[in-house]
């Protein structure tokens, strides 16, 4: 019942869960569960050195720890987001913890940064009903992915390299801030995208986040 639920509300708002985006040759490089105090501020580096904007999941928590390291991503012109306070996975109708998890991230969020932001992706993917009701009401709007990295299963360059050549043109990469091996990675995968005339790029206002 749940599932089917999902499914029609999904169709009634389909502009509210993105997985993947129609933008040509633009390609869009993700990270969880951040912010991380040594490879966060490392990936940010790496991305200044190419010329290339991200975007950065957040969890409430982290921001709540490392503020300075939150500020630092809106600071370099790059996306914040939501991605839940404490990452945990919450049931089906749990309505009360579900909206107390997303507005103490928001609120985090704009307290550090100065950044509105309704971009949420649930911890996991995991897409529960009250995240769904959020999104339809217009309070929250949910991506996904369409590629994952597999960087926290693998912890392997070669392996993140391997994923990261199935990605065309709308995809959405997932990546993770808590690990070296992305970090490792990222410039030749940079390199390889751009060299398959890939652009890099955040979400951005398209798609519900608000700068400063």
């Amino acid at each position: 019942m749940a599932s089917v639920l999902k499914a029609f509300v999904l169709s009634l708002f389909p502009r509210r869960a993105v997985v993947r985006k129609k933008s040509g040759n633009r390609v869009y490089m993700t990270f969880d569960d951040g912010p991380h105090p040594e490879n966060t501020p490392r990936l940010l580096d790496a991305l200044k050195a190419h010329g290339v904007k991200a975007t950065f999941f957040v969890q409430g928590e982290q921001v709540a720890r490392y503020p300075d390291v939150a500020r630092k991503i809106t600071e370099q012109g790059h996306t914040i987001a939501g991605h839940s306070w404490s990452h945990r996975r919450l049931p089906q109708w749990a309505f009360r913890d579900a909206w107390i998890e997303f507005d103490r991230t928001r609120e985090i969020i704009r307290k550090v940064t100065g950044v509105e932001t309704i971009l949420y992706r649930p911890p996991y993917g995991w897409v529960t009903l009250p995240m769904l009701v959020h999104a339809a009401l217009g309070r929250t709007r949910l991506i996904l992915w369409s590629v994952d990295s597999d960087d926290d299963r693998t912890r392997s360059v070669a392996a993140i390299l391997t994923r990261g050549r199935q990605v065309q043109g709308g995809d959405i990469f997932l990546c993770h801030d808590d690990n070296d091996a992305i970090r490792e990675a990222l410039p030749a995968l940079l390199n390889e995208w751009r060299a398959r005339g890939l652009e890099s790029c955040a979400l951005g206002d398209d798609d519900g986040a608000q700068g400063k």
